[in-house]
């Protein structure tokens, strides 16, 4: 969905639209409402609609981008890069434990409805990456097309029970704005993964394409909870929103690491007394090899 339509127009008509399929199923109108297409998606950065069968697109093929301590853009506590390819050598990241970082971004309009819409930092993620680690492909060449689920790949330890990661991905402008696209959360402690496919109802289960995770079902309860061993490298499977995007040339796609996104994940009190303190590292390499899994669209629908 296009930004945060919170007057509900960017989408057709639904009332256009049911009266035209009444209109044309009961009293026979060639109104040509059964050519309209099954899906329309709006790709963010094209700012366009566009028609397909089925959603994710079908021209998606999927790939993981790693994190890599090659430099990269960015003003954060640790700028590395996305490659295409695992690092040759194992590099860690030391990340402070904030929960209240993320009070000047992007889903902070979204997650108060609106009402401080229009300010600085609803375009311009910067200030809630400076406290994180950001990770950046160089720009692109030709129009790069994102659509669907992302899964995050997280290595993470820390020095308490537990902590919260926050992954943010973001399209990074010429002038270096970091504009957030989409992002997703998970409190280490309820990492517990079902692994089971999903079938035709997508319910306690996770959603694999190509035989990877690309849509981690997490249960999310008491018996589940398994607190972090302190010092240990842990993998966490972070479902990241759908979404749909093109990364127009010349612009950047950046995955950013933090530990708090308020006031959308404000921890709840056991999570803030099982992490406070704590210090958070994060891991990248051959041996912990953190990545964003994510399906790809060529071509990219055209601005």
């Amino acid at each position: 969905n296009p930004v945060y339509d919170t007057k509900g127009n960017l989408l057709p008509s639904l009332n256009n639209l049911q009266l035209a399929w009444f209109d044309h199923w009961l009293k026979g109108i060639g109104n040509g409402i059964d050519t309209f297409p099954a899906v329309e998606t709006y790709y963010l950065g094209a700012g366009k609609w566009a028609p397909d069968t089925r959603y994710p697109a079908s021209r998606t093929t999927y790939r993981s981008w790693y994190l890599s301590a090659a430099p990269g853009s960015g003003a954060a506590l640790y700028a590395g890069s996305l490659a295409p390819a695992v690092d040759s050598g194992d590099t860690t990241v030391t990340l402070p434990w904030i929960p209240v970082n993320g009070t000047c971004s992007r889903s902070t309009t979204q997650w108060t409805a609106g009402l401080v819409s229009g300010w600085l930092c609803e375009n311009d993620n910067r200030p809630s990456e400076v406290l994180g680690a950001t990770f950046t492909t160089p720009p692109f060449a030709a129009p790069y097309a994102i659509s669907g689920p992302i899964d995050a790949t997280v290595w993470i330890s820390s020095t308490a029970a537990d902590t919260q990661v926050v992954a943010t991905v973001s399209d990074v402008d010429p002038s270096g704005a970091s504009s957030q696209i989409t992002a997703g959360t998970l409190v280490a402690s309820l990492r517990a993964l079902t692994t089971t496919p999903c079938r035709s109802i997508v319910a306690d289960c996770s959603v694999y394409a190509k035989g990877h995770l690309i849509e981690p079902w997490h249960p999310y309860t008491r018996a589940s909870q398994v607190a972090l061993t302190p010092g240990v490298p842990t993998p966490l499977e972070i479902e990241i929103f759908p979404t749909s995007a093109v990364i127009e040339p010349g612009h950047s796609l950046r995955l950013t690491i933090t530990t708090g996104d308020f006031p959308h994940e404000t921890p709840t009190s056991s999570t803030v007394v099982d992490s406070a303190g704590g210090i958070d590292t994060l891991y990248i390499g051959p041996d912990h090899p953190s990545s964003i899994y994510l399906g790809t669209v060529s071509p990219a629908p055209v601005s």
